[in-house]
């Protein structure tokens, strides 16, 4: 994640965990340029917005649940 937020291709926060452990909680990039503030796991963002990459990473952890 790191690589891409460099490169600009994400910014955002990412939680993954498997049978409720935590396994990478961490915010990447800015949440608001404007004002320099970076993204943590507790930033708020606007569901709506995250609803199609939200669908797309379900989808991911489904098709390679038992892989």
């Amino acid at each position: 994640m790191e690589k891409k937020t460099k490169l600009g291709h994400f910014s955002g926060s990412v939680l993954i965990a498997k049978q409720g452990e935590v396994i990478l909680n961490k915010g990447y990039g800015m949440a608001n340029l404007k004002h320099e503030i970076n993204n943590t796991p507790q930033t708020n963002s606007d569901l709506a917005l995250q609803a199609n990459p939200l669908l797309s990473l379900q989808f991911y952890c489904y098709k390679n649940k038992d892989s």
